[in-house]
């Protein structure tokens, strides 16, 4: 009896797993329909990186936060800044259009070298870098690796230390 009951369970947890896996691959591509990408691709090592580029002078560079995408930026950030600067929007590793870097993510070193790398392929040699809350930690690290490839760090509710302390659920 208890072997049945066993059995009866992992097939349930299967069938919940599939189903799972199933419905969110179904609502993935319903987005991707419904939001393709803003802008373009460039490829750094094998690895596309999806940005959105518009105007012209100094170069700036805008990093998203967490669990965001360069459509934080695209709502009216990038129209109004294009005016002065020409502006380029990254989408991060792993997030919008952006693969993930491996299946364990991508620390902030590897992100900023991933960005960085992007901006240079797009002739952005010393652009002023902005990142909005965890896209400043990964700002701070494009900085730090490459200080004299940086013309100015701008940092919005930048996550700077470390965070010992757990977070509320809401």
């Amino acid at each position: 009896m208890a072997l049945k009951l066993l059995i009866g369970f992992v097939a349930l947890a299967v069938l919940l797993a599939a189903a799972t896996l199933w419905t969110a691959a179904r609502r993935e591509a319903q987005a991707e329909r419904s939001h393709p990408p803003e802008g373009r691709f460039v490829e750094v090592d094998g690895h596309k990186v999806h940005y959105v580029m518009r105007g012209s002078g100094p170069d700036l560079v805008l990093i998203h936060g967490a669990s965001g995408s360069l459509r934080d930026w695209s709502f009216e950030a990038i129209d109004r800044l294009s005016r002065d600067y020409r502006v380029i929007a990254f989408d991060r590793p792993g997030l919008g259009y952006t693969p993930r870097l491996d299946a364990d993510g991508a620390s902030l070193r590897e992100q900023a070298a991933l960005l960085a790398a992007a901006a240079d392929r797009l002739c952005a040699e010393r652009p002023i870098v902005l990142g909005q809350s965890y896209g400043g930690a990964v700002a701070l690290a494009w900085a730090v690796q490459r200080p004299k490839r940086v013309a100015a760090l701008v940092l919005l509710a930048a996550a700077s230390h470390p965070w010992d302390t757990p977070l509320p659920r809401f």
